[in-house]
C-alpha cells in the first residue's frame, strides 16, 4: 500500500488487547497502545521494503490478533504490517500460543530424551576410558622398549562422538616376532617401509593408547640391538641412486629394507598385498609389477634414492631396471643377497604359508643369484655391487 492510512485502516488498531492468564503477549495494554499510536504516526504513505520483504510478519496468529486488536486483521493494510513489525522488535519471544501445548510437551519430551542419551553416552565414555586405561597400564608394564602415545591428526566417529585414535610410538628401533621391525618415531602398527607415514601429533599425550594393532605389539616388542636382526651400516650412495636387490626369497632383502638409509622402498610383496590383499598372491604379480614400475618412474624422476625390494634374479629383469635408471640419468647399484641354500630354505619354512616360496623355485632363484657374480652385474651396467654376507645371531652383518 502506498496511500496514507485511512480511518478504516486505523480502526482495528484501537481495539483492546486480550487479558487474563491466556494472554498471548507479555506486553502490557499501555505498551500495546503505545505501539499502535506509534504506527499511526510513523506509517507514512510509502511502504518500507524491509518490512515487506521480512521472512515473517508476526510470531503467531493469536499474538498478532492481540497486538492489532482484531482477530480478523488483514495483512493487506500497510499500517497493520508496520505495527506488527515494530511489535516483533519490542517482543522477539512471546509466550507459546494456546494452540501449541501439545507441541510444547512433545518438545520437552524430546529434550529430556536427548539429555538422557547424552548422559548415557557420557557414562559409556567414562567406562570405556577406565577400561582403556587399565588395558594400557597392563600392556606397558611388560614392554621392554620405551614408548609414548601420540594422537592421530585425523579424527573418527566413535560412540556418537568424534575422537582421535591414539597410537603407540617407540622411541628407539624395535622388533617383534621373528622379523617384524618397528621404526623409532613411527606407530607400532605401521609397516617399516610404508610410503606415507601416519599423521601423528608432534607432542605425546598422557591418555591411554586406543589403536588395537599398536596394543597387540606393545608386549611383544624388544630393542633391535638385542636381536640377531641386521642393522646395516649405510652405504655411500650418490643422491638419486636406484639400489636393486638381487637374491632368492628368504635371503634377507626385506630385513635390509627395514633399516636401509634411502628415501623410499618399493616392495613387490607389499604391492601384491595392496592390490590383492595377500602378499603371496602370485596372480596379481603382473599388476604389482606395473605398479612397481610406475613408482620407480616417480621416485627416479624426483631424484629420490630408492631401494627395490624384489628378487631380480633374472638378467632380463635387471636389464630393464638398468635402462630405466639410465633414462633418468640416475646411478644404479646392485645389492647381492646370497646366504647358503640351507639358510634360505630354513627361513622360508618359518614364513606364513601364503608367503612361502616353493622349494624348487627357491633353488632356481638361488642358482641364478650365484650366476649373477659381481663381474656379471658390472657388465650388465651396474656401477657398483655390494654383497650382504650371512650374519650370525647378535653379530653385525658385513657389507662387502
Amino acid at each position: 500500500m502506498t496511500l496514507f492510512p485511512s480511518d478504516a485502516d486505523l480502526a482495528p488498531l484501537c481495539g483492546p488487547a486480550p487479558a487474563g492468564e491466556d494472554r498471548p503477549t507479555r506486553l502490557t495494554d499501555a505498551e500495546v497502545r503505545e505501539l499502535r499510536e506509534r504506527a499511526r504516526r510513523e506509517a507514512g504513505p510509502f511502504v518500507d521494503p524491509k518490512v515487506i520483504a521480512a521472512r515473517r510478519y508476526f510470531h503467531n496468529r493469536d499474538w498478532a490478533a492481540a497486538i492489532v486488536g482484531d482477530p480478523d486483521f488483514s495483512l493487506e493494510s500497510w499500517p497493520t504490517l508496520y505495527l506488527l513489525a515494530i511489535a516483533m522488535e519490542a517482543e522477539p519471544e512471546p509466550p507459546l500460543p494456546r494452540t501449541q501445548p501439545g507441541e510444547q510437551a512433545a518438545a520437552e519430551e524430546r529434550a529430556h530424551a536427548a539429555a538422557t542419551m547424552r548422559a548415557r553416552r557420557a557414562e559409556r565414555a567414562v567406562a570405556r576410558h577406565r577400561a582403556e586405561t587399565a588395558e594400557w597400564l597392563a600392556a606397558v608394564r611388560t614392554c621392554l622398549v620405551k614408548v609414548v602415545v601420540r594422537e592421530s591428526r585425523h579424527s573418527r566417529i566413535r560412540g556418537g562422538a568424534r575422537e582421535h585414535l591414539r597410537h603407540v610410538v617407540p622411541l628407539s628401533e624395535a622388533v617383534s616376532g621373528a622379523r617384524r621391525r618397528h621404526r623409532a618415531g613411527r606407530a607400532l602398527c605401521e609397516t617399516p617401509h610404508r610410503a606415507k607415514p601416519l599423521a601423528l601429533s608432534d607432542e605425546s599425550t598422557d591418555q591411554p593408547a586406543t589403536c588395537r594393532r599398536c596394543l597387540a605389539y606393545v608386549s611383544q616388542i624388544r630393542m633391535a640391538a638385542a636381536t640377531g636382526f641386521p642393522v646395516l651400516p649405510a652405504l655411500d650412495l650418490a643422491p638419486g641412486t636406484l639400489l636393486v636387490a638381487v637374491g632368492p626369497g628368504a635371503s634377507g632383502k626385506s630385513t635390509y629394507a627395514d633399516t636401509a638409509a634411502v628415501d623410499a622402498v618399493v616392495c613387490l610383496d607389499s604391492l601384491r598385498r595392496e592390490i590383492g590383499g595377500d602378499a603371496g598372491d602370485q596372480s596379481v604379480t603382473p599388476a604389482a609389477v606395473e605398479r612397481q614400475n610406475a613408482l620407480l618412474e616417480q621416485h627416479l624422476g624426483a631424484g629420490a634414492t630408492v631401494f627395490l625390494d624384489s628378487t631380480n634374479v633374472e638378467p632380463h629383469v635387471r636389464a630393464q631396471l638398468v635402462e630405466r635408471a639410465r633414462r633418468h640419468g640416475r646411478p644404479v647399484v646392485a645389492l647381492r643377497f646370497l646366504p647358503d641354500l640351507g639358510t634360505c630354505l630354513t627361513r622360508n619354512g618359518l614364513r606364513p604359508a601364503n608367503r612361502r616360496v616353493p622349494d624348487d623355485t627357491l633353488r632356481w632363484q638361488h642358482d641364478l643369484t650365484q650366476e649373477a657374480t659381481a663381474d656379471a652385474l658390472l657388465r650388465e651396467g651396474f656401477i657398483a655391487v655390494h654383497h650382504i654376507a650371512p650374519t650370525p645371531v647378535h653379530a653385525r652383518p658385513t657389507v662387502l
